[in-house]
């Protein structure tokens, strides 16, 4: 879904957006390489994940679509998360790469006792900026 399909209510404004591939990582460098070279071949094969994160001043929306021979829809899944629906909302950060990078974890808890995550990684900046974000939306 681009920005411009997301219908904004009255007063809304889209503070910032995230697009992203899904692809697995870990800290274990060989089995980064193993999912690296995996992801390669769900690439020549046309299998695509990928997710947008979209945060407002008054919620959050996630979506995560699947495609396969990198056209036809498998899969897609939406979640609007209402500030006045959350119970918790936790963020954590660990320092990757001799300082350079920053891996941001954000996990919000609902009031029906659901939980759902997300990672952000990149430059320390970016990724705690958009961490930020979500917790400050939510966190009312």
């Amino acid at each position: 879904m681009a920005t411009s399909d997301l219908k904004l209510v009255n007063g809304e404004e889209v503070k910032a957006v995230a697009r992203a591939e899904l692809y697995a990582t870990s800290d274990n460098p060989l089995l980064n390489l193993w999912l690296r070279f995996v992801a390669f071949l769900l690439l020549l094969i046309g299998k695509r994940n990928t997710a947008q994160i979209t945060v407002t001043n008054k919620r959050l929306v996630c979506e995560s679509k699947s495609r396969i021979l990198w056209v036809f829809p498998t899969a897609a899944v939406f979640r609007t998360v209402l500030p006045q629906a959350v119970a918790s909302v936790q963020y954590s950060y660990q320092t990757l790469c001799c300082c350079c990078c920053r891996q941001c974890t954000v996990a919000v808890t609902q009031i029906d006792g659901t939980t759902f995550g997300f990672i952000v990684k990149g430059s320390t900046g970016a990724a705690t900026e958009l961490a930020n974000l979500v917790v400050q939306t939510l966190a009312r």
